[in-house]
């Protein structure tokens, strides 16, 4: 073996020897999978376990829950649809209790007979309106009495009976219609019959005049559409009762 002096190192046949110092630092293989983050910011927390019947979500934030068939919300109605009662219909179109349009339906129907009929009884008790005798039939009579007190009397009829909402407000506003004739048909007969109307001329006392305008046009009108819209407004309000009656229809 021979020994050959470089510096302050033998070299023996060649061989390099180790350099001195401390052994370099191993390096620790990397992890396949490194540890996640939980929720409150530590390594190493295992991940939630998947909820029966889902998926697990990665957490993020302080949102570590489950999401599946059974966690999931029912979406909300979008802006501009009606909201639902939870009965499957919506509010505007939930059931009413038959009593609710009742009375102001019973009253229609007696306002509508009255004004259908009042000239053509009217002359018996010195009530007459015009030249024409009781129960003799008139162009003016039609127009002003008979089709106008039989939109009334339908609408009143329908509204006492019906239990559906939309239907309700259909006929309380035919029953507005019927009214709103009364008013203004005798002023508007004018145009086609010229002179006092198709209604006739007035008779009687200053008394009896206002006595025939009241019961035979505007007074009756009057009344009829203040009724009228009065159901209309209760019908388009949802109460208590009409909860608990679609309750009672599941």
């Amino acid at each position: 073996m021979r020994w050959k002096r470089t510096g302050t190192t033998k070299v023996a046949n060649g061989e390099i020897p180790p350099q001195a110092g401390p052994p370099a630092p191993r390096q620790a293989p990397e992890e396949a999978n490194p540890p996640m983050a939980s929720a409150g910011g530590q390594y190493g927390a295992q991940a939630p376990a998947p909820a029966a019947g889902g998926t697990a979500r990665q957490p993020v934030g302080d949102d570590s829950r489950a999401e599946g068939p059974a966690a999931r919300a029912a979406p909300g109605p979008r802006y501009g649809e009606p909201a639902s009662t939870g009965y499957g219909r919506p509010a505007g179109m939930l059931p009413i209790v038959r009593s609710k349009g009742a009375l102001a339906g019973l009253l229609l129907v007696l306002l509508g007979i009255w004004g259908a009929i009042v000239p053509f009884i009217g002359p018996y008790f010195s009530y007459g309106l015009g030249s024409s005798g009781p129960w003799q039939y008139t162009i003016g009579r039609l127009w002003l009495h008979i089709l106008p007190g039989a939109a009334v009397l339908l609408g009143g009829a329908i509204l006492a009976a019906s239990r559906n909402r939309g239907t309700g407000l259909i006929a309380a506003w035919l029953a507005v219609a019927g009214g709103l004739w009364f008013v203004v048909g005798a002023q508007i007969s004018r145009l086609w019959a010229g002179g006092t109307g198709a209604a006739g001329p007035v008779t009687g006392g200053t008394g009896h005049q206002v006595a025939q305008a009241m019961g035979y046009y505007a007074g009756l009108g009057a009344v009829i559409i203040i009724l009228a819209a009065f159901a209309a407004g209760r019908l388009a309000v949802v109460g208590v009762r009409d909860v608990r009656a679609a309750e009672d229809r599941r």
